[in-house]
């Protein structure tokens, strides 16, 4: 259920929950750069192998970010 908040700014609920998904998976991306770089290399894949899902995610937000936004572009054209 979404929050009144959520219903008058879509967008801005989907900026969130983006950039939630995206921070995470930087950190991820930094870790396994360290290990990498101790030449833990098979410890780095298994590390950023986790940042999939994270980009996954993001990508998925984004386009129903898109698709609200196309939506409520061609509703207000019918209106008018």
């Amino acid at each position: 259920m979404w929050t009144a908040v959520q219903q008058k700014s879509p967008s801005s609920y989907f900026s969130v929950k983006i950039r939630e998904r995206l921070s995470e998976a930087a950190s991820i991306s930094v870790a396994a750069e360290a290990c990498a770089n101790a030449g833990q290399v098979d410890k780095a894949v298994r590390v950023a192998m986790s940042f999939e899902q994270l980009a996954y995610e993001a990508n998925g937000l984004l386009e129903a970010a898109t698709l609200l936004t196309r939506l409520s572009k061609s509703q207000k054209d019918v209106v008018e």
